[in-house]
Formats: C-alpha cells, sequence, structure tokens
C-alpha cells in the first residue's frame, strides 16, 4: 500500500532538501551525515502515520529493523572498506518509503541511477585531469559516492507515485 498523496507530498517536501544534501556531501566529502538520516527516519513518522493505515506503518518500521539486520550482515561480510556505512544507513532510512510491491521497480531506477552515476564521475574525473576542485570523490580511483545515487533512486520512485505513474 502508498501512502495516500498528501502523506506523500509532506514527505517529499521534507526529503528533498535532505536527500540533495546528501547527494552534495557524498560527491563532496564521501560522507553521509548521521544527521541526515535520522531526519530521513523522523520524516516518515508523521508522514507514515498520517498517510497509511496504522498496520501498514507498523510493519513498515519493522522492515526498518530487518534491514538493520541485513545491512550489519553486509557490512560485516563485505568488509567496511568495500561497503560505506553511510551507504548502508541511507538504504536503511529509505526502506520505510518503499511500498514493497516497488521494491524491485526502486532497484532497477537504483542501477540505472549508479551507470549513469558511475560514468558521469568517470568523464568528470577525465575532464578535470586530476584536479578534484575540493571534491575529495573526483580524485577517488577506486570508491564511487553511492548516496548520490541511492538518493536519487528514492527521490525518482517517490515523485513517479506522486505523479500518479505507477
Amino acid at each position: 500500500m502508498i501512502m495516500s498523496n498528501e502523506a506523500l507530498a509532506l514527505a517529499m517536501a521534507g526529503l528533498v532538501p535532505v536527500l540533495l544534501y546528501i547527494m552534495y556531501s557524498d560527491a563532496k566529502s564521501m560522507r553521509i551525515p548521521n544527521i541526515c538520516v535520522l531526519l530521513i527516519l523522523a520524516i516518515f513518522i508523521p508522514a507514515g502515520l498520517y498517510g497509511l493505515p496504522l498496520e501498514t506503518f507498523l510493519w513498515r518500521l519493522g522492515h526498518v529493523v530487518i534491514a538493520y539486520g541485513i545491512a550489519y550482515g553486509v557490512y560485516v561480510l563485505a568488509g567496511a572498506a568495500n561497503v560505506g556505512g553511510g551507504d548502508l544507513k541511507l538504504i536503511i532510512a529509505i526502506v520505510p518509503y518503499v511500498p514493497g510491491a516497488y521494491f524491485g521497480l526502486l532497484l532497477v531506477i537504483w542501477a540505472a541511477m549508479t551507470l549513469v552515476m558511475v560514468g558521469m564521475f568517470f568523464a568528470l574525473r577525465k575532464l578535470l585531469r586530476g584536479k578534484d576542485y575540493g571534491f575529495v570523490s573526483l580524485g577517488q580511483k577506486k570508491h564511487f559516492p553511492a548516496g548520490v545515487s541511492i538518493s536519487g533512486a528514492i527521490l525518482t520512485l517517490m515523485g513517479m507515485q506522486l505523479a500518479g505513474s505507477i
């Protein structure tokens, strides 16, 4: 079940600036501030209570706990060097916004965004010829700021829901 349009609009009003800042911060410093992740979760509380039946709201909060367990396992198994903790925290925070029926669509959008963003970062690195202009991510050879594509994917999915195209 998706949120009512009013609740979705309320959530988007709070999420857009937070997610845009996360995109900037992750590209600039390869860090996702914890306060932003907490804000994403905090925005869900009034939006979810207003726009979802109570049972669905509580299940979505339960999904956050499950996602935390899975993310912790990924972090431990993949190693901290390969998976960013901030990226995993961001994924956990967006879980309650995604209806189960749209999870596959979110993964497709995220994969497409990641391909586009990786291509853009490689092109920018080549164009800038070693100058990073203060953006740590442009100087990275091995890592990519996944928070950019994760944020873009959830904004796209929620925008599609709000527009009624899905």
